[in-house]
């Protein structure tokens, strides 16, 4: 331990080996602490404030498809950065079909959000706000449809802050939560490429 500035806390050497030496060193310890302690503490009411109720993050347990997505480069193969895609709700009968229903688009600054009837949200970067929109219907296609709103209103805008990258993407694989978080493990997998 080194000196502190008033001297209140000292450095303390022993020559005990040891078992007893040890102790010597736990107790001096021990001592240097409650000093800080009492330098250190509030003399103030400290009270903790804590919420009547705890908000519960929405749809926790909800069934997800996550799909990602990755950069279709100019000789046709695929980078190795991927996207997620969240569909909430999604509907397991459309499995078979992930292959030609899930679309192949541009990132780029221009959001596309449509919040289900649970407030959980799909939410797209595209490279237009007509790219935006068109693959928000799409990938609202797969939602369960007690969980699509009616009219669907797809809330288009442009991202502020640091410029996404504008690239061509593609589905490669898509991982279904049939629980949501209930387990980390997907319920099943497609692969898409």
């Amino acid at each position: 331990m080194s000196p502190c500035d008033d001297g209140e806390v000292i450095q303390h050497t022993s020559s005990g080996q040891g078992v007893p030496g040890i102790d010597e060193k736990l107790d001096a310890i021990g001592r240097a602490i409650v000093t800080i302690w009492d330098k250190v503490k509030c003399d103030c009411d400290a009270i903790a404030a804590i919420p009547e109720w705890w908000q519960v993050r929405v749809g926790a347990n909800r069934p997800q498809l996550v799909v990602l997505y990755a950069e279709k480069q100019d000789d046709g193969k695929l980078g190795r950065t991927r996207w997620p895609v969240t569909i909430p709700w999604f509907n397991p009968r459309y499995r078979s079909q992930l292959k030609t229903r899930l679309p192949k688009y541009r990132k780029g600054q221009h959001q596309g959000l449509l919040v289900l009837n649970d407030n959980s949200k799909i939410l797209v970067y595209a490279y237009t706000q007509v790219e935006a929109e068109t693959v928000v219907k799409r990938l609202a296609d797969l939602v369960q449809a007690n969980q699509r709103p009616k009219p669907l209103a797809i809330a288009i805008g442009q991202r502020k802050g640091t410029p996404l990258k504008t690239v061509s993407v593609v589905p490669t694989i898509a991982h279904f939560y049939a629980d949501g978080q209930q387990s980390a493990a997907p319920t099943w997998s497609e692969k898409l490429t």
